[in-house]
């Protein structure tokens, strides 16, 4: 008896292993290591469930995905994208494990002992987020500075400096870094007039550089001519130019002929990074879980997206109130939270731009006159203007 159910069990979970189907796919993945925290994106087809274990005496950290093909993993490149994390990686494996169920394990030995992981799980599309802090780059950023402070939002009445200010952040040209939207291979929306998103939102980010360079600041382009630029590329050039803010110019549209019309502006949606509300939390490759780093982590993060939120906000009623100064109307669309992967990527304040709606006629043909995207590059950089002078103003 005890063998037919021996041999009764072997087959079960036989079968079971060989007919579980595979609940979801790796679509992309990437490392960005030109930043503050190196940074590892999945982006799966489905919403994802995973599970994490650490392994402190090994310094190894295991991210399981259930009901997913190894196959699928090493078609995607995982392994040779996080070998670019460089000298905080010692080895990485891939695992099939079909017992007790089929299972994909990625497995990171570490060589350093001091890291701090933050990770965050988004949905639609689904993404999971893992951040890698060094406890020494953590306590730099504290002794440093880093300009950051907390910006003024609805819950504040005014700007506080958060942490010891960066004198830079007056005497010297602050450098920003306008982005436009796709590009290349990557037309972008399309409209009225045979416009195109990427033709316009160069055109745009051309002018608008031009007047921050006039007003005194260091000013970049992520591109100059019609290439195709990933935003891994985009976010990474921010690092290398040592950027202090990101402006992302872009067009908006609508499946259909509409009447949706206006501006907008984006920043980074909070609540899935930050208590109470997060999807993720922190793992420590350490014997000493130092919660005051992840708490200094967060708040980091905090200050980015409150410096980001008043960026937007301040170029969002600059744009409005500059056009209706010129007797056109346009409507205030306001600024929303958003987790697209340029807000996400970025270290430092970024406010996305949507300057209007190709699939508005109205609003396309005026978005096909260089006279009307010249006023849109006057309101953003107006927009920057006042936002570095409330800034200034609110620590003196």
């Amino acid at each position: 008896m005890n063998k037919h159910l021996i041999t009764f069990s072997f087959l079960f979970t036989f079968l079971f292993n060989i007919c579980s189907p595979v609940v979801n796919t790796l679509k992309n993945v990437e490392v960005c290591t030109k930043r503050f925290a190196p940074n590892l994106f999945f982006e799966f087809k489905n919403s994802l469930y995973f599970e994490k274990k650490v392994n402190l005496g090994q310094k190894q950290l295991d991210l399981i995905f259930p009901a997913m093909d190894i196959k699928n993993f090493k078609e995607k490149g995982v392994l040779t994208e996080i070998t670019k994390l460089g000298k905080l990686v010692k080895s990485v494996k891939l695992l099939q494990v079909k017992t007790p169920s089929p299972r994909v394990i990625l497995r990171i030995n570490f060589a350093c002992d001091d890291i701090l992981i933050r990770w965050n799980k988004l949905e639609d599309p689904a993404r999971l987020i893992i951040d890698f802090f060094r406890k020494k780059d953590l306590n730099n950023l504290q002794n440093r500075g880093r300009r950051l402070l907390q910006a003024k939002s609805k819950h504040s009445k005014s700007i506080k400096k958060l942490i010891n200010l960066n004198p830079t952040l007056y005497d010297k040209k602050l450098r920003i870094l306008v982005d436009a939207g796709h590009g290349g291979q990557d037309a972008g929306a399309k409209g009225f007039f045979l416009l195109k998103e990427k033709d316009v939102a160069l055109d745009i980010a051309r002018r608008t550089k031009y007047l921050l360079k006039k007003n005194g600041f260091n000013a970049f382009l992520t591109r100059n001519r019609d290439q195709t630029l990933t935003l891994k590329e985009r976010s990474e050039l921010a690092g290398q130019l040592k950027a202090d803010f990101f402006i992302s110019i872009h067009v908006n549209a609508v499946p259909s002929i509409s009447k949706a019309s206006g501006v907008e502006s984006h920043f980074l949606k909070s609540s899935d990074f930050l208590p109470p509300s997060r999807r993720g939390g922190f793992l420590f490759v350490s014997n000493q879980k130092d919660k005051k780093l992840a708490k200094m982590a967060d708040m980091t993060l905090k200050n980015n997206i409150d410096l980001s939120e008043n960026l937007a906000l301040n170029i969002q009623n600059s744009i409005v109130r500059f056009l209706n100064n010129k007797n056109i109307p346009v409507i205030n669309r306001g600024i929303k939270r958003n987790t697209f992967r340029v807000l996400l990527r970025s270290e430092i304040p970024v406010a996305l731009i949507e300057v209007g709606f190709l699939t508005n006629k109205i609003e396309a043909k005026r978005l096909s006159t260089p006279y009307y995207r010249q006023l849109l590059a006057l309101g953003i950089c107006n927009g920057i203007k006042k936002y570095i002078n409330n800034v200034r103003k609110s620590v003196l």
